[in-house]
């Protein structure tokens, strides 16, 4: 994943803030637990909200204690304990970070590709713990990722047949967090544009880029746009369909019955995203993203 989906700190409460860093600190020690020290750079907000959603409703989260960090060992940090839920979220990560590596170790030249070639046996090493753990999770993953290297083989010529597969992708994920049939239902299609905003706005961000290197990005095909092209008006369309996206989110999660986390997943669902959105938009988002 790309690290989008995180919240606006400013507007959560004190004790708000303090759990959201318990879940990701919970994340990075089950990564760590499952996958060894290095797998905590591939730690991701994205795989937060995941885990946050998991560990929503019923008994699922285990509650919080007190552990040190191998990066800041003098201080003790709130976190999330072991869970089921943030053992899946942290399958999901290596296996959806392999992936990406692998996307990005595709469409990368010169330097930074060397880069990416040298972090992919360690990638491959933790993923296929992750696969023999979680073999429906990969299932998942390598089909939808697939589905979506072909669309941009092809070179799609429209956004929305070129997001599908994320969108399909992270709807079987979120359905995950369901505990019963319409729990599935409305997750399922939570997820999926919840998927499509994410590889909008991962588009959007990557379009100069993309330009200057002449790699695939939709909203490039969709609108013929060549190095040194005005994106304006690509960019106009990308915030179109991520309004659109965001507000059938929105509408999907209103249907959801509210959980533990309901404060923190409406600061995500309705301010962070549309901050990160804005930041990407107006060009201020560079140097943010992760792999």
């Amino acid at each position: 994943m790309f690290g989008y989906i995180r919240p606006c700190n400013p507007e959560l409460k004190v004790k708000e803030l303090e759990q959201y860093k318990a879940l990701y600190c919970g994340l990075c020690h089950a990564m760590s637990r499952r996958y060894g020290l290095l797998s905590r750079f591939m730690l991701n907000y994205d795989m937060t909200f995941l885990a946050m959603n998991m560990l929503s409703n019923g008994g699922a989260c285990a509650g919080f204690e007190k552990r040190r960090c191998p990066f800041n060992p003098l201080r003790k940090c709130s976190s999330a304990c072991a869970s089921a839920g943030l053992d899946d979220a942290a399958d999901a990560s290596i296996i959806l970070f392999y992936y990406k590596l692998l996307d990005n170790l595709y469409d990368s030249r010169g330097l930074r590709r060397l880069g990416y070639r040298l972090l992919q046996p360690v990638a491959a090493l933790m993923h296929r713990r992750a696969v023999k753990r979680a073999g429906d999770i990969e299932q998942i993953v390598a089909a939808y990722l697939r589905e979506q290297r072909d669309a941009e083989r092809r070179g799609a010529a429209s956004p929305d047949e070129a997001a599908d597969a994320t969108g399909k992708m992270l709807s079987s994920l979120m359905e995950r967090c369901a505990h019963d049939d319409t729990q599935r239902r409305v997750y399922a299609r939570f997820g999926y544009f919840l998927g499509r905003w994410i590889y909008f706005i991962d588009a959007a961000d990557d379009l100069d880029d993309d330009l200057k290197s002449g790699g695939y990005n939709p909203f490039a095909s969709a609108f013929s746009l060549k190095e040194g092209s005005d994106p304006a008006p690509a960019l106009k369309s990308a915030e179109m369909l991520l309004n659109s996206c965001s507000f059938e989110i929105a509408a999907a999660y209103e249907l959801l019955a509210k959980g533990r986390f309901c404060s923190i997943i409406e600061n995500i669902i309705y301010l962070g995203m549309p901050q990160t959105q804005k930041k990407v938009l107006s060009g201020k988002n560079k140097g943010n993203k992760r792999i």
